[in-house]
């Protein structure tokens, strides 16, 4: 198997920190498995693109998850997308997603048109963590407009088949109240200036009400003819409400063709799972996240709407134990 990674000393970590700390080192890793460009699909096979958060890199979000969609079959793509050379945060090398919302998701955009090209799938899986959750809903809906009709029902087939979002940042974030502050002050004082030139335009775009929400996302809801699965944890500490991670039924007033769409709302604590303590970042590394992942892009309806996985999971690292 071929792979674009370029950092030669590949690992595969299984807790958050010490996946941050050596995708810092290592700003060139990739996680194991992805971006094999060069074998063929096989029959009925969908390539899966992961888009990782806000000032996050593509090794840090998915060193567990990435290789294990590729242990069960899954043909895996990635990037590091969306740095904005301008802002403070961006200096560090491993730190990405930093630019505007709508210039990342041209970015993004071109990397999944690139998957689809490369491969000749009709469609892809998208997974996306926090600004990655907002970036797949966009480009969702986006792309759900301009599918190919599908020969044998004549119904448009959407280029994205599973949208997954994992604390996602779609609808905007009070950030445990500091963006509200933030809004609150800048209607007295303007600092979205200084904001962006310090944190990067994405965070500007994410706080609540802000103009990329109300403007852009907040009318989108589930994209026509796709499966949305989004999956949140009662103590992130970034995207919040964590509720605001879910997604709404569709429109009965849109133009589009709903009857193909599918919204499936998870909690990592529901069902049992009291044990999993998982924050905005260590909810990669929940093994009831990785259940849900794989049962969601297997097809299999049998647990998923009721998943079974528990574990001990502490934030910033993963279950322990």
């Amino acid at each position: 198997m071929s792979s674009s990674n370029a950092d030669s000393n590949r690992e595969r970590h299984k807790k958050f920190l010490p996946a941050f700390i050596h995708s810092h080192k290592h700003p060139n890793a990739m996680p194991l498995g992805v971006n094999d460009w060069d074998t063929t699909l096989e029959d009925g096979q969908v390539p899966v693109v992961l888009v990782h958060g806000t000032w996050m890199n593509s090794y840090c979000t998915w060193a567990d998850i990435a290789p294990l969609l590729v242990e069960n079959g899954h043909r895996v793509f990635a990037t590091n997308y969306g740095k904005d050379a301008d802002s403070y945060v961006s200096r560090a090398r491993a730190v990405y997603a930093s630019d505007g919302i709508l210039q990342s998701q041209v970015e993004l955009a071109a990397f999944i048109n690139k998957v689809l090209e490369d491969t000749g799938a009709q469609q892809v899986d998208l997974i996306g963590h926090s600004q990655g959750g907002a970036q797949v809903v966009l480009y969702a809906n986006l792309s759900s407009r301009k599918g190919e009709p599908d020969p044998s029902t004549g119904k448009r087939l959407p280029k994205v088949r599973n949208a997954i979002g994992i604390s996602s940042s779609h609808q905007g974030t009070t950030l445990s109240g500091i963006a509200t502050l933030g809004n609150w002050i800048e209607k007295r004082v303007s600092i979205r200036g200084y904001a962006k030139k310090f944190v990067g335009q994405c965070a500007v775009d994410q706080m609540i009400d802000s103009d990329f929400i109300v403007d852009s996302v907040a009318d989108l809801g589930p994209a026509a003819g796709v499966k949305h699965t989004m999956i949140t944890t009662r103590y992130d500490e970034v995207v919040t409400p964590y509720h605001s991670g879910f997604l709404g039924t569709p429109d009965p007033e849109s133009p589009y063709d709903h009857s193909d769409t599918e919204v499936i709302n998870h909690c990592v604590q529901d069902h049992g799972n009291s044990r999993d303590f998982s924050d905005h970042l260590s909810i990669l590394y929940s093994p009831r996240t990785a259940e849900i992942l794989l049962d969601t892009l297997s097809g299999d309806p049998s647990r998923l709407r009721r998943p079974t996985a528990r574990g001990f999971v502490v934030p910033l690292l993963g279950k322990i134990g």
